[in-house]
């Protein structure tokens, strides 16, 4: 097991590593967009917050850190919007450095290149059991799953020390639809979902996103 770990991390040291080496071209483009497209929310037409309902799966760009190598399809990470809890907190995610815990939305998007908020076209109850699935992995110290960025997969519930126990982010979100509430944002079935699929799911209305022209399609 050990030396499984180590390989891991190696191949993920490697992965960022590539993931970093880009044409200059592509970092001048980034700053040229920067420029182009400031951080001003709005929602249909009005300059405000973007109006988000508890249960939102929300959809991060972070530029700087895709790495090219896991080939992430554009967006680079997800969480699900749970309203204020206290403390600062209102979005539960899994995180690399934390496994499954609360997070502020603000600090996810506050410095992302695009982000875009997705609604589950089905009852708002059913948000309540996807959100419930979700913070009881996190009341369960769930880690963050990084054998799967290596071997692609997913897990609804893998067993504790059982080798499908964690979840990377868009794992989590996936599995807590599929098991809340038996919603499928996988409409491939494939062995593993990111984040771009569920954007494409035909079980979600876009809701809002900073800059969509700027999403790519999906092609399989």
């Amino acid at each position: 097991m050990k030396k499984i770990n180590l390989l891991i991390i190696g191949i993920l040291l490697c992965a960022l590593v590539l993931g970093t080496v880009v044409p200059a071209t592509f970092v001048q483009k980034q700053k040229d967009d920067a420029i182009r497209f400031p951080h001003v929310f709005s929602l249909n037409g009005i300059s405000n917050e973007p109006e988000l309902q508890t249960g939102d799966i929300i959809l991060i760009r972070l530029n700087s850190v895709v790495p090219k190598f896991w080939n992430l399809r554009y967006w680079t990470h997800s969480v699900i919007y749970i309203g204020d809890i206290g403390d600062g907190f209102n979005v539960v995610e899994s995180s690399p450095l934390g496994g499954v815990e609360y997070s502020n939305l603000d600090a996810n998007v506050g410095h992302c290149d695009n982000w875009a908020i997705l609604r589950v076209f089905e009852d708002p109850h059913d948000a309540d059991a996807a959100i419930a699935f979700a913070i009881d992995k996190k009341n369960q110290d769930r880690p963050f799953d990084f054998q799967s960025l290596i071997l692609p997969r997913k897990q609804i519930d893998g067993l504790n020390s059982s080798a499908g126990f964690g979840y990377y982010c868009t794992e989590l979100v996936w599995a807590s639809y599929f098991s809340g509430c038996g919603i499928n944002l996988d409409d491939n079935n494939f062995s593993w979902i990111n984040p771009l699929e569920i954007y494409y799911s035909n079980c979600i209305i876009l809701r809002w996103a900073q800059y969509p022209d700027l999403v790519p399609k999906l092609i399989h």
